[in-house]
């Protein structure tokens, strides 16, 4: 199957560049073969210091497509992909996400399913029942 065809541009070279050197030093993509790890985190890394000296944003975004091309196997860049629409859609809707853990969602799930509310007004309703000095700034 060929790869999802999505040119890297100005827009989107920086985003694309974190989410590979994280998804890289978190060991997401090729857990299992340290050998290709080393060799795409040092392209990676090789290619931000030529952008930095530089300083082409066009080139960083065609050097950046060539190294996806050449590392990234079709299901990463799907995910890659995936997430980026995600974080756009979040930052055009105003959407704030919070990483609960399982306990914590379920308690809040039940709450919400409990009280036939969403779990926004779930957590708004939990957060309005704190001590005041517990409150965040």
């Amino acid at each position: 199957m060929l790869r999802t065809k999505t040119v890297i541009t100005k827009k989107n070279a920086k985003d694309v560049y974190q989410y590979f050197l994280q998804a890289i030093q978190k060991r997401r993509i090729f857990e299992d073969d340290l050998e290709k790890l080393t060799e795409a985190e040092q392209g990676l890394l090789w290619l931000a210091a030529t952008q930095d000296a530089n300083g082409s944003t066009a080139d960083f975004g065609t050097g950046l497509q060539r190294w996806v091309d050449t590392y990234i196997p079709l299901d990463k860049w799907r995910r890659c992909l995936a997430t980026l629409r995600q974080t756009r859609s979040n930052q055009k809707h105003g959407i704030k996400s919070i990483k609960l853990n399982k306990e914590a969602y379920t308690i809040l799930k039940n709450y919400a399913d409990s009280h036939n509310i969403s779990l926004q007004q779930a957590l708004e309703d939990a957060i309005k029942q704190l001590p005041q000095q517990n409150k965040f700034p």
